[in-house]
């Protein structure tokens, strides 16, 4: 099960877009302000999930959390997609969707690969590849975050 610690490394980045410093400031923060309604969505459907997988959670306890964690990831991708970047940021804009899409992915890969086997062993591999992709993730958005804000300073 991916961490709380990682997570929120990962959310506080998308928090840290700044605001105001271009052009448009208006749409620049109208901007900022929709991605971080996102960030704050997913953090409280993460935050409703994360407890579940645990060392005494049965097998198909562990499916519908990842199940669910993939579900929460691939909204927020989407509300992420939805919004309309400033024109100096639609590539940045374009790489964090990427990066949130691939943590989708990644619980979906974990959610199948307990549907193949349901060993321990399984779920403790499950656990860990999560835990890493998370922490990989941690850093894509890190960049990314840190692109569309040079962007926006202009």
């Amino acid at each position: 099960m991916p961490s709380r610690r990682p997570i929120v490394a990962l959310l506080l980045a998308c928090a840290a877009l700044a605001a105001g410093c271009g052009g448009d400031a208006e749409g620049e923060n109208a901007y900022v302000g929709e991605v971080q309604a996102a960030q704050r969505t997913f953090v409280t459907g993460f935050d409703q999930v994360r407890g579940r997988l645990t060392a005494t959670s049965t097998l198909a306890q562990d499916r519908a959390t990842l199940a669910s964690f993939a579900r929460i990831t691939g909204s927020f991708n989407a509300s992420l997609a939805r919004i309309e970047p400033p024109a100096g940021v639609r590539r940045q804009h374009r790489a964090l969707v990427a990066v949130i899409a691939r943590l989708e992915q990644q619980f979906e890969r974990g959610r199948l690969r307990l549907q193949r086997g349901g060993t321990d062993t399984d779920r403790s591999v499950v656990r860990t590849e999560l835990s890493s992709s998370v922490d990989g993730t941690q850093a894509q958005v890190s960049k990314a975050v840190a692109d569309i804000n040079a962007g926006l300073r202009g």
